[in-house]
């Protein structure tokens, strides 16, 4: 990576940090998830489950739009309790009642 023109250089470095930082975010979020108890079904992956909880912009229980640093707006995997799987992506007040 020797770059001689500054820009192309801060371009690339740039760039690299936002993927190591979101590779880095994928493997703490699966982490976590897991060390809840939460399962896969059969059917499921790690990576589509992480890709479908990051793009995911709404509650799917109250439709409110979900935004990352907002404590009660924020996204959660939500999971049944009894047996791990996977239910959906809502608020954390949503996911807060549901229990």
């Amino acid at each position: 990576m020797p770059y001689k023109d500054p820009e192309k250089k801060k371009e690339y470095m740039k760039q690299y940090n936002n993927s190591y930082r979101m590779e880095n975010l994928h493997s703490f979020s699966v982490s976590q998830w897991k060390f809840q108890g939460i399962k896969l079904r059969p059917n499921e992956d790690w990576t589509s489950v992480y890709l479908f909880y990051i793009t995911c912009e709404e509650c799917e229980k109250c439709n409110i739009k979900l935004i990352e640093g907002c404590y009660s707006n924020s996204r959660t995997l939500d999971h049944d309790h009894e047996t791990g799987f996977i239910r959906n992506v809502l608020c954390r007040a949503c996911n807060i009642k549901r229990g």
